[in-house]
């Protein structure tokens, strides 16, 4: 084999060379096409508290509506062990003169098939008030940042709103406002809308 080597020229060494990387690093590259995501849609809208949850409160604020933030994304890979969608709301605390602030929150899949799916997180009423703008009303104008790791690797990240790039990471981040679906009243009517999610330790 070496000898042919020496009898080739070096344009015909070079192509074979060439040819035989593409054949070694072909089954990589094919494999981690496999393990893309793709962030399809980040949506704000408002969320009507379930019917079979509704109840009299003795406060009206917290018969308004709810705020949920959802992601649709896709995955190639045939079973991803672990997919993370880390959530950064752009929001304005009333009670510190509009400051300037980034609500957090994540939520961790287990054992997620190849396609789309969803995740959601949502803003209670009261919460709203407080970092939504105009009475809880501006969330829809407020930017949203999502990073999406599988398997322990950024996978994809997309902003809602075109901004700086990134914005998120500059505001005082709130971690305790957001509530998770698995958590919120609208768990039930979505159970089956998103994949299994980790149990915290």
């Amino acid at each position: 084999m070496l000898a042919l080597l020496h009898k080739m020229n070096p344009k015909s060494l070079a192509i074979c060379l060439l040819a035989t990387l593409i054949l070694v690093f072909t089954p990589f590259v094919q494999a981690a096409e496999k393990e893309a995501v793709k962030i399809i849609e980040i949506k704000v809208d408002a969320a009507v508290t379930p019917r079979e949850v509704e109840g009299n409160s003795l406060n009206k604020v917290l018969d308004e509506s709810w705020h949920v933030i959802q992601v649709k994304f896709s995955t190639e890979e045939e079973l991803s062990e672990e997919v993370q969608v880390k959530f950064f709301v752009e929001g304005a605390d009333s009670k510190k003169e509009a400051q300037f602030v980034v609500l957090t929150s994540e939520v961790t899949f287990i054992n997620v098939p190849k396609g789309d799916h969803m995740a959601f997180v949502y803003l209670p009423p009261g919460s709203a008030q407080r970092y939504a703008g105009d009475k809880g009303k501006d969330l829809k104008d407020f930017n949203v940042h999502v990073d999406i790791l599988q398997n322990g690797r950024l996978a994809a990240q997309q902003d809602k709103e075109k901004d700086d790039a990134n914005w998120y990471s500059s505001g005082l981040q709130v971690n305790s406002v957001l509530v998770p679906l698995i958590d919120s009243p609208f768990w039930p009517a979505n159970a089956r809308r998103v994949n299994q999610i980790k149990a915290k330790n």
